[in-house]
């Protein structure tokens, strides 16, 4: 015998109650945070979330974690990437097209 208010619930709002388990388990968002911030990394989380989703549809075998790891990974060697490439790029056009040597005067 349940009340038909939990009934309810559990019929309406299951999907939700299991992102809120998943996404719990993770302790990403840290209580110092400003609140922005919070949202930030709560939405980024349910993104995560959502294509971890597709991605086992898709016929992906990782678990969350694992491939929230491998998504991290990926990204950030790709900033790597292209900080290494414009780091490069920027060394040479600092030094050309502006007026940073020295040169002569005409008086």
């Amino acid at each position: 015998m349940k009340p038909t208010c939990k009934l309810d619930y559990s019929k309406y709002m299951g999907g939700v109650d299991m992102t809120d388990q998943q996404l719990e388990s993770l302790l990403v968002i840290r209580k110092a945070y400003k609140w922005h911030k919070k949202l930030f990394f709560r939405l980024l989380m349910q993104s995560f979330l959502s294509a971890h989703k597709l991605y086992q549809l898709n016929g992906g075998k990782n678990d969350f974690l694992k491939y929230l790891h491998d998504v991290v990974t990926q990204l950030l060697t790709y900033s790597q990437r292209l900080s290494a490439t414009a780091k490069s790029l920027d060394g040479i056009a600092r030094l050309t097209g502006r007026t940073y040597f020295p040169s002569k005067r005409a008086y």
